[in-house]
């Protein structure tokens, strides 16, 4: 059973998000708080969450200044009518920054997003000089902006200065980062930059098609088994290396 609990100072948007959730996640152990301070209390007394829906802007300040007090190992999925806070909201354990009105689609998502993190063993790699690399992405969506755990990318495409982001899911999303702020930021030994205008997850390589004339190609798994993505030969050789690397 899930303990959830939802921080919302309207009551009734309380409401309307539990009608929400009952359907996805109908044994939750739901609570509900409406301010800062109260927050504060209960969480002083009942920390083992699992979940909290947040909205940000409480009566009595900020919802960040919660998490500022007290420690919880929750995943933290923010429900705002602002997005001006979602580079403040990376800084915390969250999973999910949707915009309201919060819709039955949106909590699918992230709860299924939340599902695959909790079966996956997620790692930390460290530089050597003790920087980390990025394991979470801000990305644009239509309707909201999201927060997504590098593991579900499965490549990096830019054309016309504007980089496209390809999901495990199917689905895509923009982010505002250069393809190469992007590189410096993840993982070399499982991202690689294959050519030009794409980097791609390692993990997510089906085959490479050796070339008859001209160039290898890439093909992914499912959902992108019918995408062709040009290796270049220069980067052939560092490619194999990476792979080799992670079969040891």
């Amino acid at each position: 059973m899930k303990k959830v609990l939802i921080i919302e100072d309207e009551q009734i948007l309380a409401k309307a998000l539990e009608r929400e959730l009952r359907p996805l996640l109908p044994n939750m152990n739901l609570s509900v708080t409406n301010s800062k301070a109260e927050t504060i209390d209960f969480l002083n007394n009942n920390p083992e969450q699992d979940i909290i829906f947040s909205d940000i802007r409480l009566s009595d300040g900020l919802s960040f200044e919660i998490f500022d007090h007290v420690t919880t190992s929750a995943s933290i999925i923010f429900t705002t009518a602002y997005n001006e806070y979602t580079i403040r909201a990376f800084d915390y354990n969250c999973i999910g920054y949707i915009l309201k009105p919060v819709r039955e689609e949106q909590l699918k998502k992230v709860l299924d997003k939340l599902s695959f993190y909790s079966n996956s063993q997620s790692r930390i790699v460290e530089l050597k000089d003790g920087i980390k690399y990025r394991r979470k992405i801000i990305l644009n969506k239509v309707r909201e902006t999201a927060i997504c755990n590098v593991d579900e990318i499965a490549c990096f495409y830019t054309e016309y200065g504007s980089s496209k982001v390809y999901l495990r899911d199917g689905s895509w999303a923009t982010t505002e980062d250069s393809l190469l702020k992007v590189m410096q930021s993840l993982d070399p030994n499982v991202f690689c930059r294959v050519n030009r205008q794409t980097i791609i997850n390692i993990n997510y390589i089906d085959k490479i098609l050796h070339p008859k004339v001209k160039e290898y190609k890439i093909i992914l798994v499912p959902p992108y088994q019918n995408y062709r993505i040009k290796l270049s030969n220069s980067k052939n050789a560092d490619l194999i290396r990476k792979i080799e690397s992670m079969l040891e």
